[in-house]
């Protein structure tokens, strides 16, 4: 990396080669992502479909907590709440809004599914 940091101090272009491999690996970190087990499976595999499955077990392992924690009626909320992230991540308005994807009274989410949803212990 101190090569490519040398060229972009020196307001350089980089060589073709070096071009295509650093979007080849800008593609591979947007696919793969950063959670520290998905970037070991595939860094041990070099498969796009394991890694898929392991991001897939993650987020299931994320709903079953959801079930396991969150009491009552909360417990489907939560979870429509959490299947809502990446709807609201793909709109335009980065404000997360409940009522995308999220059926029903949307004015009763608690607070706490939120903050459920980002750190739950």
């Amino acid at each position: 990396m101190g090569y490519v940091e040398e060229i972009f101090n020196k307001k350089e272009m980089v060589p073709e080669a070096v071009h295509d491999k650093l979007l080849r690996l800008f593609r591979e970190h947007i696919v793969v992502g950063g959670m520290p087990e998905v970037v070991n499976k595939f860094v041990e595999t070099q498969n796009f479909s394991i890694v898929l499955g392991v991001q897939r077990r993650i987020v299931e392992d994320y709903l079953d907590d959801i079930a396991k924690y969150a009491k009552g009626n909360d417990k489907a909320k939560a979870k429509e709440c959490f299947r809502a992230i990446p709807r609201n991540l793909a709109k335009e308005y980065k404000k997360f809004q409940y009522s995308i994807g999220v059926s029903g009274n949307v004015e009763y989410l608690p607070l706490y599914m939120a903050v459920y949803l980002y750190d739950v212990d």
